[in-house]
């Protein structure tokens, strides 16, 4: 039997039902914007830890250049048994300094002469700072700038001894170097820690943090 073809047939205007409804494209436009977002909340999350993590070793080496500069030869003027050591203010969360110990009592201070001078001033940068400053004696106590009345941490290297010379306040505890000291960075959208933790000893470590140093 012989099949008829319609007009529309002959014409060539049969039209085809394959496609997408304007829900469907709305469903997989609404997905990917979903994982765009979760994609781009992870890369943020991501480099703020690197950055900070950059930052943290910056500190840990910078602390590591005092203790080089006190115990080699590198001398303010011609002074070469000049210390040197490393200034942190809970009021300047974004700098810290490097100081040359020019009368050598293992103290940041201006008055005694020759008076302590700077030698270099650094700047945290993308944004983070230092949320915490915090000290330990003897006894195990802790003294923090957060919450507490630690205002001021001073770390200071003198030639031949290694040790690190921990003062808060611009005094040592009970005339003796403080245990050990910690600073915490927090980045520049707050949820993410890393802490320099120095020793009397003489031992620098960076280590990721929960919101406070060990």
């Amino acid at each position: 039997m012989e099949k008829r073809t319609t007009k529309k047939e002959k014409s060539g205007l049969l039209t085809s039902k394959a496609g997408f409804t304007l829900v469907e494209l709305l469903v997989v436009c609404a997905i990917f914007v979903i994982i765009t977002a979760v994609v781009l909340a992870r890369q943020n999350r991501f480099s703020s830890d690197i950055q900070l993590t950059n930052l943290a070793y910056q500190v840990a080496i910078s602390i590591r250049q005092a203790q080089v500069y006190g115990l080699g030869v590198k001398g303010a003027s011609t002074n070469f048994n000049t210390g040197y050591g490393i200034d942190f203010t809970a009021a300047s969360p974004n700098t810290y300094q490097l100081i040359a110990d020019n009368n050598q009592d293992k103290l940041y201070d201006q008055a005694p002469s020759p008076a302590d001078s700077l030698v270099s001033s650094y700047q945290l940068q993308q944004g983070a700072k230092i949320d915490n400053l915090c000290v330990t004696d003897a006894y195990n106590s802790k003294t923090c700038s957060k919450g507490g009345n630690l205002t001021s941490l001073d770390i200071f290297y003198l030639r031949p001894d290694p040790s690190s010379n921990i003062s808060a306040n611009g005094q040592f505890s009970g005339g003796v170097s403080y245990n050990s000291a910690s600073i915490t960075l927090v980045s520049s959208i707050g949820d993410r820690y890393k802490c320099v933790t120095i020793y009397q000893t003489g031992q620098v470590s960076v280590n990721p943090g929960v919101g406070a140093c060990p």
